[in-house]
C-alpha cells in the first residue's frame, strides 16, 4: 500500500475570516499536506470559484462564521427583527453553493457555526422562537446539516469542540482580530487542524481497526495471577474498581463500529481465561 506521505493533497481553505493560521498549523502538523487559503472575506465567491474549477483530488474545508455567511444573521446579531424563514433560505443557498463545490473536490469539510463571541446573550430567552439567536443559530446549523447529508463527501467537522479545547472564552481573540482579523486563539487552530487530519485520514481508509490491551492493570486492577480473579479491582464501590468498569463499558463499545478487541498479556492462559469467564 502506497502511504499517504507519498500522495500530496491540496487542501484550500475557504472562510470569511484570515485562516493563514490555520494553513501554518496544518502545514506543521503534516508536511506532506499542500494547504492554501483563498481571498478571505468571501466566501460566497470562493465557493463559486471551486465550482468552476476543472475536478481535483483535492480537499476544501470551508470554515465560516455565522454572521459572515448569512446576511440575515448579521442583522439579528444587530437586534434587528429577523424572518427565521429567510435565514434559512440563505442557509439553503449557501448549502447550495457547497454541493455545487462539493461536485469538483474530493472532500469536503464544513466546521459548523457557533456563537460570535460578542453576542449578546438573552439569558432564558437565549433557546425561545423568533427571539433567541443560540435558537436561530440551532435552527441554521440544523438546517445545514440537514442540506448536506446527501453529499457522500461532504463532512460536518465540531467547531464547538474546538472552541471547548481552547478553553471557552480563552477561544475568541479580540486583539487578533483588531490586528490581522483572526477571530481565534491558536488552541483553536491547533484542534482544527487535529480533526482536519484525521478525517481526511479516515477518508482515505487510514483507520485503526484492531485495538490490542493488556489484562492486569489495564482491563482490571491488580495482577490476577497474585491475587486471583475474586480479588482484582473491578466494579464493586471502589473509586478504583469504577473507573476500570467504565473504561471496559467504552472500549467494548468501539466494537460497535467494527473495532476487533484483542488481549496480549503474559499471564497464564487458564488464570487469564477463569478471570474473564467470571
Amino acid at each position: 500500500m502506497t502511504s499517504m506521505a507519498s500522495q500530496p493533497v491540496s487542501i484550500t481553505l475557504i472562510s470569511d475570516f484570515n485562516a493563514d493560521t490555520l494553513a501554518r498549523t496544518l502545514a506543521a502538523a503534516a508536511p506532506h499536506l499542500s494547504t492554501q487559503s483563498a481571498p478571505f472575506g468571501r466566501p460566497h465567491e470562493a465557493l463559486a470559484t471551486a465550482a468552476s474549477a476543472t475536478r481535483t483530488e483535492g480537499d476544501l474545508v470551508i470554515w465560516t462564521q455565522p454572521q459572515g455567511a448569512i446576511a440575515a444573521f448579521r442583522d439579528a446579531l444587530s437586534f434587528k427583527p429577523y424572518d427565521e424563514e429567510q435565514v434559512l433560505a440563505e442557509v439553503d443557498a449557501f448549502a447550495g453553493l457547497i454541493a455545487a463545490a462539493a461536485g469538483t473536490s474530493r472532500t469536503v469539510m464544513v466546521a459548523n457555526w457557533t456563537m460570535p463571541a460578542a453576542a449578546r446573550r438573552m439569558g432564558p430567552l437565549d433557546n425561545h422562537p423568533n427571539i433567541g439567536l443560540r435558537y436561530l443559530l440551532m435552527r441554521m446549523n440544523l438546517r445545514l446539516a440537514d442540506s448536506l447529508t446527501a453529499l457522500s463527501n461532504v463532512y460536518l467537522l465540531d467547531t464547538e469542540r474546538w472552541i471547548s479545547a481552547a478553553g471557552g472564552d480563552a477561544a475568541w481573540s479580540p486583539k487578533l482580530w483588531a490586528a490581522a482579523k483572526v477571530p481565534f486563539a491558536a488552541k483553536v487552530f491547533q484542534a482544527a487542524a487535529a480533526d482536519i487530519i484525521a478525517t481526511r485520514a479516515a477518508c482515505a481508509g487510514h483507520t485503526r481497526k484492531v485495538l490490542i490491551l493488556d489484562l492486569d492493570d489495564t482491563l482490571w486492577g491488580g495482577v490476577v495471577g497474585e491475587a486471583g480473579w475474586q480479588e482484582v479491582a473491578l466494579g464493586g464501590h471502589s473509586i478504583r474498581g469504577e473507573a476500570f468498569l467504565a473504561f471496559q463499558h467504552r472500549v467494548k463499545a468501539l466494537t460497535n463500529r467494527g473495532v476487533i478487541l484483542a488481549i496480549a498479556s503474559k499471564n497464564d492462559e487458564a488464570v487469564a481465561l477463569e478471570a474473564i469467564s467470571n
